[in-house]
């Protein structure tokens, strides 16, 4: 049974994007490690919102990649892709220029109106801008006021690197220009139509396995086997 205009109830909501637009806490883990569906149900059982998969950084195929996405959606959770390039390509037109097919696991794979598929397409998938370098602060607030832009992550690694100054963060020689960038995010906030509802990306899944092995083996050559 097809969904009649503008119906999207049968669209997949995307529980992440709802959160922060209310201005509540969220939390994302990054995967760049895991190859199947079973890291999905880990990042749920670990109380985060969603993932995002680290294609930039990983060798993670699409295939593996959709996999870990649709189970994802299943339980709940918002998956996302960090792409390697810019991509124009996230949302349908007159946002961007996806390719259309509204046969898909947000649907539940059950047919949906081209008009509300589009429409609740468009609203629930996120597109978030990567702010790693000067000129990407520099032009902060018109890369937020680009059409289908949802949200803005400051990548501190590569403008710090881009600056000249890899790493330091809270250095004496970053610091204007660091807190220039978290003023003129806060301006766009608006523009965005976010208010200052904090995201905390908490590391990723190949973090995770070292700091937790790590710990194991600490433990136990502590343990007194006497």
């Amino acid at each position: 049974m097809v969904n009649s205009m503008n119906d999207n109830a049968g669209f997949t909501r995307n529980r992440f994007r709802g959160k922060l637009y209310s201005g509540r806490r969220t939390i994302l883990m990054s995967l760049r490690l895991s190859r199947t569906i079973d890291a999905a149900k880990i990042v749920r059982v670990a109380g985060f919102d969603g993932f995002y998969i680290d294609i930039q950084h990983s060798t993670i195929g699409f295939d593996d990649a959709a996999q870990i996405c649709s189970a994802g959606l299943d339980l709940g959770l918002t998956p996302m892709i960090r792409v390697p390039s810019h991509d124009r390509h996230a949302k349908f037109a007159r946002l961007g220029h996806r390719s259309i097919s509204t046969t898909a696991p947000q649907t539940g794979y059950e047919p949906m109106d081209l008009h509300g598929f589009v429409e609740a397409a468009n609203t629930e998938t996120m597109v978030i801008a990567m702010i790693e370098s000067r000129r990407g602060v520099e032009n902060v607030e018109e890369i937020a006021g680009v059409a289908g832009i949802d949200a803005l992550m400051v990548g501190t690694n590569d403008l710090t690197v881009d600056m000249g100054i890899p790493g330091h963060y809270g250095d004496k020689h970053d610091t204007p220009v660091i807190a220039w960038g978290i003023r003129s995010l806060e301006r766009m906030a608006e523009l965005v139509r976010m208010g200052a509802a904090p995201c905390f990306f908490a590391g990723n899944d190949i973090q995770f396995l070292l700091s937790a092995a790590e710990r194991e083996v600490a433990e136990f050559l502590d343990t007194d086997l006497g």
